[in-house]
């Protein structure tokens, strides 16, 4: 069954959520800090086979994707084959493999998120990835 999920994860958290701008017929851009293209975003949570991604953010020997197209396929499906993937911070809260793992319909494992406070990761419905941790 399809369980649909995006709406779920993000949310008026600590600000309003501006509303999304239809740029053209069908093209409709929401407001987030990273666009990721609509064909990479699950519609449903995908069946996972693992309970984390292989990839261990800061962990070079982890890093095993070449940077091709087919390195590309095969470490988005790591991610979309995962329940779980580590999502540490770096030079800041946001980053770009936050939002590939949310589109691979995985769970950010993200150490401290009650640390974030107000203004980062605003758009993230904490309180759901912090239940979905747990």
């Amino acid at each position: 069954e399809c369980q649909a999920w995006l709406e779920d994860v993000f949310l008026e958290e600590d600000f309003p959520w501006p509303s999304p701008m239809e740029c053209a017929p069908g093209a409709t851009v929401y407001p987030i800090s990273f666009g990721i293209p609509l064909e990479d975003i699950v519609e449903c949570v995908p069946k996972k086979d693992q309970d984390w991604a292989f990839l261990i953010p800061g962990k070079h020997s982890t890093y095993i994707f070449p940077m091709s197209y087919q390195g590309e396929v095969e470490y988005k499906r790591m991610y979309r084959r995962a329940q779980y993937a580590d999502c540490p911070r770096k030079s800041g809260w946001e980053s770009m493999r936050l939002y590939e793992i949310l589109a691979a319909g995985t769970v950010p494992y993200i150490a401290n998120l009650s640390d974030t406070g107000p203004g980062k990761l605003a758009f993230l419905n904490k309180r759901l990835v912090s239940q979905l941790m747990s």
